[in-house]
């Protein structure tokens, strides 16, 4: 089974983001941006980067040009682009996916939905209009509250630990284990 996969460039933002329409009126987004090429020098410095034009479309672009400013390190996936202009060809990467370079910036992600369950498990009542799944799981006894029959440590009254992600490739055969899973709670 082959992996698909996508071009993607790594790179920082060189301009701020320009937001306008195109002559459908859809988003597009233009911004001139240097990507870093990840192969060093034969003297392990590395190449300086090389400025070209990203550009996105649509609900993306929109978003992508509220989220980045010049300066920002970003990782996106798409595909390169060769057009003529005034007999001039002119190279720009076409984004359908950005996000911040986690190896190089600090990101915070909104989780609306765990927003709403924290919200919805503080107000029960309240849940049963938004979510009745949630409505019905806020109805259950929880552990130490004065319905629960038994102790905090009584099993029953916790729902059984996942197994650890590792647990798939420390299993295998000849791997080996050097950490626990102890779980904490």
């Amino acid at each position: 089974m082959a992996i698909p996969t996508r071009q993607g460039v790594v790179g920082f933002f060189m301009s701020d983001p320009q937001l306008n329409s195109e002559s459908e009126g859809r988003p597009r987004m233009f911004a001139w941006v240097g990507l870093e090429d990840p192969t060093p020098n034969q003297d392990g410095t590395y190449p300086p980067p090389t400025r070209t034009q990203l550009v996105m479309f649509n609900t993306s672009a929109t978003r992508a040009a509220e989220t980045f400013r010049n300066g920002d390190n970003f990782v996106a996936t798409g595909r390169a682009d060769i057009s003529e202009y005034h007999g001039q060809q002119h190279e720009r990467f076409i984004a359908s996916s950005i996000g911040p370079d986690n190896n190089l910036a600090t990101i915070h992600l909104q989780r609306g939905r765990t927003e709403q369950h924290t919200r919805d498990a503080a107000a029960p009542e309240h849940a049963a209009e938004v979510d009745p799944a949630a409505a019905a799981l806020a109805r259950l006894p929880r552990a130490g509250s004065p319905i629960s029959r038994g102790a905090a440590d009584d099993p029953r009254s916790h729902p059984p630990a996942a197994p650890p992600l590792c647990a798939l490739f420390c299993a295998a055969p000849g791997r080996n284990h050097a950490h626990d899973h102890t779980d904490t709670r």
